[in-house]
């Protein structure tokens, strides 16, 4: 995946611009690592005006890194491989659920390149509050059937060339939350090779 990173990271400046250009009032969470190192945390920085203008990793692991801007931007420093980004996704709630809003819809939005080893029913519990899909508990308060959509940024038939090269297998499971709550489908090999527009990990 991190040959797509500097494809991601000029998207997510391009949408940083449409969204206070067309003066919408977004809060965004990014979870990605900071800084250059093992996995796949290669470097992620939202620049400004959305991000603070500064890059560089928290002052503490998952916490919040240099270029968080809020109430627009949390970016929470936590590198992932794989297969790991749905764990992280569930797993952090409680470093960027202050930022959420319950009378705003919330979008999920996966990038990664393997197949989460989760059930798309136990995510659905958890992100409601119904029951722990992880060794964290479920989201507390959780969020309300039919007020999120998951999107992802994937590799859609698992193994191919290009971005896809390392993936571990078809993200059955991202696949699944995506068509049960309408969401929006991206080939990680597209993002890579042209530069596709896709959100942050989460965002309001």
């Amino acid at each position: 995946m991190a040959l797509s990173f500097p494809a991601i990271q000029q998207a997510l400046d391009q949408f940083s611009r449409k969204v206070i250009a067309a003066g919408i009032d977004a809060h965004i969470v990014l979870l990605a690592g900071a800084t250059g190192g093992a996995l796949s945390n290669t470097g992620m920085c939202v620049p400004a005006p959305l991000g603070s203008g500064r890059c560089g990793a928290g002052a503490s692991a998952g916490g919040p890194a240099a270029d968080t801007h809020e109430p627009a931007l949390l970016h929470l420093d936590t590198p992932f491989a794989a297969d790991q980004g749905m764990g992280v996704l569930l797993d952090h709630y409680a470093g960027f659920q202050h930022v959420l809003r319950r009378d705003a819809r919330t979008h999920l939005v996966l990038t990664e390149d393997g197949a989460p080893p989760l059930s798309a029913n136990a995510v659905i519990d958890h992100i409601e509050g119904r029951g722990a899909a992880t060794g964290t508990t479920a989201w507390m308060p959780g969020l309300a059937e039919g007020t999120w959509t998951f999107h992802g940024v994937v590799c859609p038939n698992g193994f191919a060339l290009g971005s896809c090269l390392l993936s571990t297998g078809i993200p059955s499971t991202t696949l699944a939350l995506i068509e049960r709550t309408g969401g929006v489908l991206a080939d990680l090999n597209d993002a890579g090779a042209a530069g596709l527009d896709p959100a942050p990990e989460t965002g309001q």
